[in-house]
């Protein structure tokens, strides 16, 4: 091999290590909102570093696994109620709604905001008090499993996320009470 061969060898080599550690380097730093789109309609925004799995048979049975990281769901209304499993929820939701989860696995506490609709949530581990927690839009709920406990409150505005808001431009929708006094 000339020298020739061997300079334009060790360019193409230096080039090939500059686009493999560029492409690291997007990959690391890439915190740009995604969003899947689920065969029933579903759509889930989320960050790099959050995960889930649908479970098989999906959509018929509309089940979402191993939810763990950050992420604003909107659903579509639908026959049967989609259900999510965090590590220390099942979250049932019904009708068109949207809500956001922060379900982190390495952490001992969750939380859901239900910004429109309706979802409830049950607890998915042992707990001498197993008890249901329901949300209209406008609420949410927050667990630790540490202490067991469960509280329910109202959602504020200044609660939602603003990369939240890109996604859902309207925030928070609550029910209408005129008639319900």
């Amino acid at each position: 091999m000339n020298n020739r061969s061997k300079y334009y060898q060790r360019v193409f080599i230096a080039l090939a290590l500059l686009a493999i550690g560029a492409a690291g380097y997007w990959y690391l730093t890439d915190d740009s909102l995604k969003v899947k789109s689920l065969a029933d309609g579903t759509e889930i925004f989320y960050f790099r570093g959050s995960s889930f799995d649908t479970a098989r048979g999906f959509p018929e049975n509309r089940l979402i696994e191993s939810v763990d990281g950050e992420f604003y769901v909107r659903t579509t209304a639908n026959d049967q109620p989609l259900i999510l499993h965090t590590k220390l929820l099942e979250i049932t939701v019904t009708g068109e709604s949207g809500l956001r989860i922060l379900a982190n696995a390495d952490k001992n506490g969750e939380r859901v905001d239900v910004l429109y609709g309706q979802a409830h949530t049950e607890k998915r581990y042992d707990s001498p008090v197993q008890e249901r927690v329901d949300m209209v839009g406008g609420q949410m709920m927050m667990i630790n499993i540490t202490i067991d406990f469960v509280e329910k409150e109202v959602l504020h505005d200044d609660e939602v996320p603003e990369w939240i808001l890109t996604v859902e431009p309207e925030g928070i929708q609550r029910p209408s009470t005129e008639g319900n006094e």
